[in-house]
């Protein structure tokens, strides 16, 4: 077999593996992944302690495979890892169990008391080894890590400090293992020179890497002191001379809040410096051509200066934006990653940034009735400048030859207990039925990222839906690549869209319709002129629901009883009633239109920049004082 065919296949096993991770890690305890593999542990435990007790060389083995193979496959499973190291049953615990077990055997086998002996000392050191070596690697990988880390531009001492990247606790219990696997030769040999051997290999291989681990880690402190690593990276930042900052805090999942303002910084014609606090997020960004900078320590956040930066632009409310907005030389701006109805988007927090950017005079007008502090003045109608990329719908005649698409893209259910935070609770799965049995119709599911995070409802209901398009013959689009080819030979399917890509601005353009809560994809789907549907969970008077949501006025409604769901759906894609509705409220919304939708954006940065160079004018001083530091 050729190289190429076995690395695409493996290519293949690794993708379907991180989806299955993805989706079990999603429907958490509500799916049957985490109970059977919690179950196996538990067999698997079980089989080992009695195939021991019982002398029975088969049982062990058999249970034995079965536990270290569970140990692999469930490593990614984070609720259940977390359930076993609460109940005391991690990695180490259940490698431990085994190789006791080991021993137990040896005694139910009748071996001889100088072997037993020597079998229990040889178990022993696997343990002590095993215990060193994880130590090592977690710590020294650790402690070597630079305080600092970029992108897309190199700095010699930080690629140079820079650790091998640390083997992890699964792998390294996988290696202890082969003293196992010894054992288990003696125990139908009742020779016990394999475990001997294997346990003499073991030992040499984990004392020989952590040495050269700790060696590494130590002959590189000396040569690459962190502090001068920093002020290196320091001063390849400060030739740059950034002029805006954006900065972002959060989780991988979360990326997509900074990840959406990122061509049009691009665009923005200012030197832009994209600042990270999480090393995974470093490497999980997707791709831009902007520098990135990655400091995780507070205390080095606030030690890095940055004198040239005159705006600072934060996509999300994160306790660690104070260790830059102590800052008083730069002017800091939140910009928000969507902007909506919810009670959400008009936080009191945001009284300390110096403006909030919006989009348009419905955020204006929500703000102000808030009456959380933040001052009109503040308030910046700079529109949506991501939107210029959605096309406009096309006409019953064009899209007569397909099925009408429906994009159902639910928000999340939030931090509260509420249930008609998301449609997706009480009508999820019902509505997305409707649209399956729907003639002529099809559905495109794309939930938010953080759905199922905190209500097991979510988790259920989210399953629900995938199963039910799963059953209509339809398929997770996500799991591909979602070019535009692979749009065009589904043009028919039904369609699970549950990772980064295709992004939703993406799943705008190729949907007729949008079903969408007040959110902020509401606002931003309406770019496109095409029909939306707001499901009203709670049962309100339609015109009291339209009052109270700025979004909710050129919708179509959907009641919790289906019954008069044809209805609206009839009209959407038939005369289409509030299609004027639509235009008048797309600019209340978004802001007026620009040929050019990067211009307000401009022209809002560049007051920021001269109102900061008044008040603090010795930016070039400052980098010269600190470079000669």
């Amino acid at each position: 077999m050729h190289p190429e065919p076995v690395t695409r296949w493996l290519g293949r096993v690794t993708n379907a593996y991180d989806q299955w991770l993805k989706r079990a890690n999603a429907v958490g305890l509500r799916g049957w992944q985490p109970l059977v593999l919690l179950g196996l542990v538990g067999v698997s435990v079980l089989g080992v302690i009695g195939g021991a007790a019982l002398g029975s060389r088969p049982l062990f083995l058999i249970s034995a495979l079965v536990g270290l193979l569970v140990d692999l496959i469930a490593d990614g499973l984070y609720l259940v890892q977390r359930l076993l190291e609460r109940a005391y049953l991690g990695l180490p615990e259940r490698a431990m169990i085994r190789e006791f077990a080991l021993l137990l055997l040896f005694i139910r086998l009748g071996m001889p008391d100088g072997e037993i002996s020597w079998s229990a000392l040889m178990v022993f050191l696997v343990i002590l080894v095993r215990t060193l070596v994880i130590l090592v690697d977690r710590e020294a990988t650790e402690l070597q890590m630079p305080k600092v880390s970029t992108r897309n531009f190199s700095i010699a001492d930080v690629e140079e400090s820079t650790p091998v990247s640390a083997l992890g606790l699964p792998v390294l219990v996988a290696i202890s293992s082969a003293p196992l696997f010894g054992g288990m030769i003696t125990a139908y040999t009742g020779s016990i020179v394999a475990l001997q051997i294997a346990t003499g290999a073991y030992a040499l291989l984990a004392v020989s890497w952590s040495s050269w681990r700790l060696y590494n880690w130590v002959s590189t402190t000396r040569k690459l002191n962190p502090q001068d690593v920093m002020a290196t990276a320091w001063a390849e930042v400060a030739r740059m001379r950034p002029e805006v900052l954006v900065y972002f805090s959060g989780p991988t999942e979360a990326l997509y809040q900074l990840e959406m303002w990122l061509p049009v910084l691009e665009k923005l014609d200012r030197r832009v410096l994209v600042f990270l606090r999480e090393r995974p997020n470093l490497t999980a960004l997707k791709e831009t051509s902007l520098p990135v900078v990655c400091i995780p320590n507070p205390n080095d956040t606030m030690d890095f200066r940055l004198p040239t930066v005159r705006v600072a632009l934060y996509v999300a409310h994160v306790g660690k934006n104070i260790h830059m907005m102590r800052e008083p030389r730069m002017k800091h701006v939140f910009i928000g990653h969507g902007e909506s109805d919810k009670i959400s988007s008009v936080n009191p927090i945001s009284k300390g940034y110096d403006e909030v950017w919006v989009a348009g005079r419905a955020s204006r007008l929500r703000w102000a009735a808030a009456k959380v502090g933040v001052r009109d003045d503040a308030i910046v109608e700079v529109g949506r400048p991501q939107l210029g990329g959605i096309l406009r719908g096309d006409t019953p005649e064009e899209r007569a030859s397909r099925p009408f698409s429906v994009l159902y893209a639910p928000t999340w259910e939030g931090w509260v207990n509420d249930p008609h935070a998301s449609s997706l609770l009480l009508m999820g799965p019902t509505l997305v039925q409707f649209l399956i049995e729907r003639p002529n119709t099809r559905v495109i599911y794309k939930p938010h990222p953080f759905t199922g995070k905190v209500s097991p409802l979510a988790r259920r209901s989210h399953s629900e839906i995938v199963a039910h398009i799963e059953a209509s013959g339809g398929f997770n689009l996500s799991n591909g690549t979602a070019d535009e080819q692979a749009w065009a030979d589904a043009v028919e399917d039904n369609l699970i869209v549950d990772g980064p890509e295709p992004t939703l601005y993406t799943c705008f353009n190729h949907s007729d319709a949008l079903l969408g809560d007040i959110s902020s994809v509401v606002p931003d789907f309406m770019a496109s002129g095409k029909p939306y549907f707001i499901p009203n969970s709670r049962g309100l008077d339609h015109q009291e629901l339209r009052d109270t949501s700025a979004s909710a006025r050129a919708a179509y409604l959907l009641d919790p009883d289906p019954g008069s769901w044809e209805e609206a759906f009839a009209d959407a894609t038939g005369p289409d009633w509030l299609r004027a509705s639509r235009e008048e409220l797309r600019e209340f919304l978004l802001g007026p239109y620009y040929a050019d939708p990067i211009e307000p954006w401009r022209i809002a940065t560049g007051n920021l920049i001269d109102r900061a160079n008044a008040e603090w004018p010795d930016a070039e001083a400052e980098v010269a004082a600190l470079g000669r530091e």
